[in-house]
Formats: structure tokens, sequence, C-alpha cells
């Protein structure tokens, strides 16, 4: 009998097709291609289990704990994951992560990437992929001063397009100051309701915004309002 701890008793007929897989996997362009196939889909989900374990996609999971319910995640997910397996696949996931901030779930708005990236250098490596992204308004205070804090000296040389969410307030409402050299247009979506209508942006934020978006964004062609909305005529001349 070949004892298991012989080393001559291991199959070694396998050692060429795991070089081989080994070498395509530090390939750029396969690994590109890998995440680009991660990237398309939209439909999977992974549901973290409360030990830390993951469960593939199960459409039939039920759960009972509304009040704990199980966390999951989607591509996203999958490629912080891949941009942990070495610098190439970090490098090749950047893009694909930081590419279409607007694609996220929960209308995440632009600063909110960034506010826990903990150094400078790292801020503008992801900033310079950026090209779409939602801007949100926030309270002044300190929690404007904290967004503008994370976005000092960062540019984002791709952003060519922004929207900019109002979902209205009752305090006065500070733009973040992001710095977009290449921004020529802003799409402006104020929060309406239906049943009954309902304009959600009072006059006063409209007269605080409409001042903000000239000194952040000098560059303009193009303002768009996107939805209904009450604005004195000529306000975005």
């Amino acid at each position: 009998m070949v004892s298991h701890s012989d080393p001559t008793s291991v199959d070694h007929s396998s050692r060429p097709a795991a070089t081989a897989t080994r070498h395509a996997l530090a390939l750029p362009e396969m690994v590109h291609e890998i995440l680009g196939w991660i990237m398309r889909d939209h439909a999977s989900c992974w549901t973290v289990r409360k030990d830390g374990a993951t469960e593939a996609p199960d459409d039939d999971l039920e759960w009972n704990d509304w009040e704990d319910p199980p966390r999951s995640y989607g591509r996203h997910g999958v490629l912080v994951q891949c941009a942990q397996v070495n610098r190439l696949w970090f490098s090749e996931a950047v893009p694909f992560l930081w590419a279409d901030l607007a694609d996220y779930p929960s209308d995440r708005s632009l600063p909110e990437f960034f506010v826990a990236v903990p150094d400078l250098a790292r801020r503008q490596l992801y900033a310079s992929v950026v090209e779409q992204a939602d801007l949100c308004p926030v309270e002044v205070g300190e929690s404007a001063e904290a967004v503008d804090q994370s976005l000092r000296n960062v540019s984002f040389p791709r952003i060519e397009s922004l929207r900019l969410r109002l979902p209205g307030c009752d305090g006065p409402s500070h733009l973040p100051r992001v710095c977009c050299p290449r921004l020529v247009t802003l799409e402006i979506d104020p929060r309406f309701e239906h049943m009954p209508d309902t304009y959600c942006v009072l006059p006063q934020e409209w007269d605080e915004v409409l001042d903000q978006i000239p000194r952040i964004f000098p560059h303009l062609e193009t303002v768009q309002i996107i939805d209904r909305a009450r604005v004195h005529p000529g306000a975005l001349e």
C-alpha cells in the first residue's frame, strides 16, 4: 500500500494545467475579461450568513427575522474581493469599481465614496477613473466640512456630466466642493411626489443651490431640470 505521506505517490499529471491556469490569470488581458463578465452579472446575489460564510445565489432563500435581515452582495462585492488578490487584479478592478458610481444601490452621493478613503493619493487614484456619479447637498455644519475635507485637492478629470439630486430639506443646503474641470452638463433632479402633488424642494433651497452652482462648476454649458420643479423664470440663465 502506498503511503499518503510519500511524495512519490503524488499525481503530477495536473501540474501543467495548473501552471497554465496561473499563467493565464496573471495576464492583464485575461483578468480584464474576467472582471468584465463579473460586471455584466446584474442578477446574482450572494447572502452573507451570521457566521461570516457566504451562500451561493438562491432564489428560494427564506428568512423570518425582519429585524435582522441577511446581508448580501452582488457584482460590486465580488469585484472588491477580486481586487484583493494581488496588485494586478487590484489595478484591473479599480476602473470597474469606480468608473460609474451612479450604478451603486442606495443612491449614494459622490463624496460618500471618498470620506472613508484614508489618504489623498488613494483618493486621487480612484477619482481619476470616475466617469459617472450623483451628487447631493448636505446640511451646513460639521458634516459639510467633513465632506469638503475628503474632496480637497482631489480632481475628477473624466466627469463631463453630473446629476445633482435635491431631496428637499428644511435647513440650508451646501453643495460639496467637487473639482470636475471637464464638467459641461449638470442634470438637476429635484424630489417631486405625486398624490398629492408635492414640490419637496422649497424656493429658499432653490435659491441657495442655484447660487452655488456657477461657483463650483464655472464651465457648465448645459443645465437641465428633470421632473417637475418650481423655479423662477430665468433662474438658469
